[in-house]
């Protein structure tokens, strides 16, 4: 059985809330003959999420709607889309305070609450989630980390993956954006990280890593410390 077809209905909306939080949006348009429509659109990366597109998003969005999405492919922003239109889909998660257009401080309601919470943060981390390894002084070990502008949700999210024995620190990033004769500040964004084994294979086995390029850095990490014979230090939240 594939992992959308193992979830339940409400874990399946969790996911796609969480997915939906990272690199994903609402919006709603005026076509040229003044009809208004409403879309779903969630953007990845070109290079490396075609797999995570093939095997959990279209089958998560084909779930909902019966259809499978369209998919877009823009090699020269080294992106791919996602577009679904249904607008019940898009009510239902719009009635959540989710808003349309350019993303504010969005909130995860308490619907998801308790179990379902693991189901968010694995749609959150899948799409706008890092793992990444670090080498410090040959010594390595893995760093997870979410980046994204929404401090109310990622408060939430900090504290929840802290109550579950997960060490993660959330702080605030200072963005400047940088032209050619002047600097503007953007929005500030807001991140979580936590490092170590320890962290990361707890969170893998309690929420999981279900975009493959960060299944597949996981594994290539357990490889090179085995053939290394390392033992690694504890490390704390930088």
């Amino acid at each position: 059985m594939d992992y959308i077809s193992s979830l339940t209905s409400e874990q399946k909306f969790a996911l796609l809330y969480g997915v939906l939080l990272g690199d994903g949006c609402l919006s709603r348009y005026t076509t040229s003959k003044g009809r208004e429509r409403s879309m779903i659109v969630v953007t990845g990366s070109y290079y490396d999420d075609a797999e995570f597109f093939d095997e959990v998003l279209v089958p998560l969005f084909c779930s909902f709607t019966g259809t499978s999405p369209t998919v877009k492919l823009r090699q020269k922003y080294g992106a791919r889309d996602i577009f679904v239109s249904n607008k019940e889909l898009f009510a239902k998660i719009e009635s959540l305070g989710f808003n349309s257009g350019k993303k504010k401080d969005i909130l995860i309601p308490s619907i998801f609450d308790g179990d379902l919470m693991r189901f968010v943060l694995a749609g959150l981390f899948a799409t706008d989630g890092c793992l990444t390894i670090v080498n410090n002084n040959g010594t390595k070990y893995p760093r997870m980390f979410f980046t994204a502008c929404l401090p109310t949700a990622f408060s939430k999210v900090s504290e929840y993956l802290n109550n579950k024995g997960i060490s993660a620190n959330c702080y605030t990033q200072k963005r400047v954006k940088v032209h050619e004769k002047s600097f503007r500040k953007t929005k500030d964004s807001y991140v979580i990280s936590s490092n170590g084994s320890k962290n990361t294979e707890e969170f893998r086995n309690l929420i999981g890593f279900i975009n493959p390029k960060h299944e597949s850095r996981y594994q290539s990490y357990l490889r090179s410390k085995m053939a290394l014979g390392r033992i690694e230090l504890p490390t704390s939240c930088l």
